[in-house]
């Protein structure tokens, strides 16, 4: 199944033995981001853009530091989704959505990360643009916060006349760097969480049988499991879910596109530049770069 497209450095495919091991029906494509010659995609941030939805918008990433005149939040793990209009650092929540009507200008959007997932999510339907940019931690995403800001666009699309499933047709979804695999350790709360999640949002849904076999591999890593393939020795309560490839799955559970998904896959805990909150604290560290992530609403230059 032809499921992701993934950015590397050369362009050419990687091995992913965790995540190959865990999900052998998944077939992971790779593709050069930019014309950087750089050994790791982490080294290219600063200077990486990234188009999305035929170019109309596009992705920027700084470390530490926030693009000019970007609109962010006061972010509290939640499963809040705020209008840009109403948006600042005051403001309580996890993601931010805007539209954007030919002639009128918004704000960009910027999230920033240390290990939680940020996702970008972009349509340009009949000449009017829709995103929305979420943080979505374990907590987040188990609340369905990438689900509230799809239905905030589609909400505002059928304000212009156009339906959900036009505007998921077009839709284009980024995820960005976090931890995943062998280095995401959760406990039993985290996956009751996102166990709840699928059984909330998905019990009903018709595709759900399609990728339930997925969602169950990237969900129910254990440290049996890990342990049993040689990787490392952890107890067996532990778990590993990979959030990256769940959030896939639920946007294409939703009705996104398989081809208009992307990750960039990047883990965190290992980067040699991204900062790693989970790092961090079990080396006793608090020293990094936190990574910003913009969604601009405009072409890419």
């Amino acid at each position: 199944m032809e499921l992701l497209r993934f950015f590397d450095s050369k362009g050419s495919s990687v091995p992913m033995v965790f995540e190959n091991a865990f999900a052998p029906s998944l077939r992971f494509l790779f593709a050069d981001a930019d014309s950087a010659n750089c050994n790791s995609t982490a080294l290219r941030l600063p200077h990486l853009a990234i188009p999305l939805a035929n170019n109309t918008f596009h992705v920027r990433f700084l470390l530490d530091d926030i693009l000019p005149g970007s609109c962010e939040l006061e972010q509290v793990h939640s499963g809040i989704v705020v209008e840009e209009s109403v948006a600042g650092p005051a403001v309580a929540g996890d993601g931010l959505y805007a539209v954007c009507t030919e002639g009128e200008v918004v704000r960009t959007l910027a999230i920033r990360t240390a290990d939680c997932l940020a996702v970008a999510l972009s349509a340009q339907v009949d000449g009017v643009r829709y995103g929305a940019l979420v943080h979505a931690g374990w907590r987040g995403f188990a609340e369905g916060i990438h689900i509230r800001a799809i239905n905030l666009l589609a909400d505002a699309a059928k304000h212009h006349g156009v339906e959900k499933q036009k505007l998921l047709d077009s839709l284009s979804v980024l995820v960005g760097p976090a931890i995943f695999g062998a280095s995401y350790e959760c406990g039993v709360e985290v996956h009751l969480g996102l166990t709840a999640h699928y059984k909330q949002h998905f019990a009903a849904c018709p595709l759900f049988s399609q990728y339930r076999g997925v969602v169950e591999t990237c969900l129910n890593v254990s440290g049996a499991g890990v342990e049993r393939l040689g990787a490392s020795l952890y107890l067996s309560q532990k778990f590993y879910p990979d959030l990256q490839l769940l959030m896939a799955c639920d946007c294409l559970m939703l009705g996104v596109k398989q081809g208009n998904i992307q990750i960039l896959r990047e883990n965190t805990w290992n980067s040699p530049i991204l900062y790693s909150y989970r790092h961090a604290t079990v080396h006793g560290r608090t020293e990094g770069r936190r990574l910003h992530t913009h969604l601009l609403f405009s072409p890419q230059k």
